[in-house]
């Protein structure tokens, strides 16, 4: 075992929470001590309860100022706050980082876009300190971690000749691709976007009353008052599910993603539009798909009204359905055209996919090899400290 390093995991949300906790106990086994950093007042109290150091980022003055480059934060670019205030923020969080005098020997972020995950990677970048950062791969129970970034911005995406280096495994592929196929459900992290949890309220206590780092700096009441309408609009939405012999398939993503607003030049009406054209062009109608997790209630009407003018049809049905029964599947970036070449469809990719230069041999060494073997959304799954030791390799 090694000698103890501490390894800092940033935890933004409470259901990051839920995961990055089942790494405590097998990180303890490998020898690292852990260092929890969060803004939030519900994940720092429940933090407390597993023996690890936790730190609860703070408004603080800022004394010393790095310039910060953070035009394309996500934050930003959905209006969580201004980039005056993700200057701040960012230099709030280095400071903190950097007077905390631990020896921090790696970091692990979700996804890593945000203003705060930002200031951490670079400053992890600046004290040459190992990188690991985590995204859903909505491929099972499997999560994608790279020492780069996520998606486009992924050591993966810019060398998937590493997957060359791996002999695929037909074996593991096949019986993973029909559990899949027979498990297929709708992206779990949909059933979140109308939620409003405990910790919400408690949150605001730390804002209000601890000085807490807050990273989204919109109302509260605008937020609780989005989701209340988008419980409500979802029940009303009214989709098409008697399918056309022959098709084109658009799905569309998160209109707010790190997919869309980092990963692409165009946007889903953008690429809706070059479906159409797509689907006039071959004499086949278009079916549309909008993202389960849609929260944009502006977006969703105006693609309702879309179809109502070009004639093209919005339906809900299962992806891999979708899929198997089209002609030609179009996509901006999303998993849905990594799932349409598992299932060897042909496929048109509008946007900086990871996967774009993957063929079925990629893929196979993509599915049996490169993610790890962990179901993000089971709270009760246990993780042994050899696949956590998986996660460390990847450095």
């Amino acid at each position: 075992m090694k000698t103890k390093d501490t390894l800092l995991i940033y935890v933004d949300v409470m259901e990051r929470y839920h995961f990055f906790k089942r790494f405590i106990n097998p990180l303890k086994e490998l020898g690292y001590e852990v260092l929890i950093v969060t803004g939030r007042l519900s994940i720092y109290l429940l933090s407390k309860n597993f023996a690890v150091k936790v730190l609860l980022l703070k408004n603080i003055e800022v004394k010393d100022w790095t310039k910060c480059h953070l035009d394309d934060s996500l934050s930003v670019l959905n209006a969580y706050h201004s980039f005056d205030e993700a200057c701040t923020i960012y230099n709030n969080v280095l400071q903190q980082l950097n007077s905390s005098g631990l020896n921090i020997d790696a970091v692990f972020i979700w996804n890593g876009t945000t203003t705060i995950a930002r200031a951490i990677s670079d400053f992890a970048i600046d004290h040459d300190i190992k990188r690991y950062y985590f995204e859903i791969s909505n491929l099972g129970s499997k999560v994608f971690v790279d020492k780069e970034g996520v998606n486009a911005k992924s050591y993966l995406s810019k060398h998937p000749e590493i997957l060359d280096n791996v002999n695929p495994n037909d074996a593991c592929f096949d019986k993973w691709r029909e559990e899949w196929y027979r498990n297929y459900t709708m992206p779990k992290q949909s059933k979140n976007s109308t939620k409003v949890p405990y910790s919400f309220f408690i949150d605001l206590i730390g804002f209000i009353f601890f000085n807490a780092l807050r990273e989204d700096r919109r109302s509260a009441f605008s937020i609780l008052t989005k989701k209340i309408f988008l419980k409500q609009k979802s029940k009303k939405v009214k989709y098409e599910n008697a399918l056309p012999e022959r098709y084109i398939f658009l799905a569309m993503q998160v209109s707010d993603d790190s997919q869309i607003k980092l990963n692409s030049d165009i946007s889903n009406l953008e690429a809706l539009k070059i479906a159409l054209k797509m689907a006039q062009k071959k004499g086949v109608p278009l079916v549309v798909k909008l993202h389960p997790a849609e929260a944009d209630l502006d977006f969703i009407e105006k693609v309702f009204t879309l179809s109502r003018n070009d004639s093209f049809m919005i339906t809900d049905l299962p992806g891999n359905h979708l899929i198997e029964n089209a002609e030609e599947v179009v996509v901006i970036n999303s998993t849905i055209g990594l799932e349409a070449l598992i299932l060897e469809k042909k496929v048109t990719i509008l946007g900086r996919a990871f996967y774009k230069n993957f063929d079925i041999q990629r893929i196979k060494s993509y599915i049996c090899h490169y993610l790890v073997d962990i179901d993000y959304f089971d709270r009760k799954e246990k993780l042994s400290w050899q696949v956590v030791q998986k996660v460390l390799n990847k450095v």
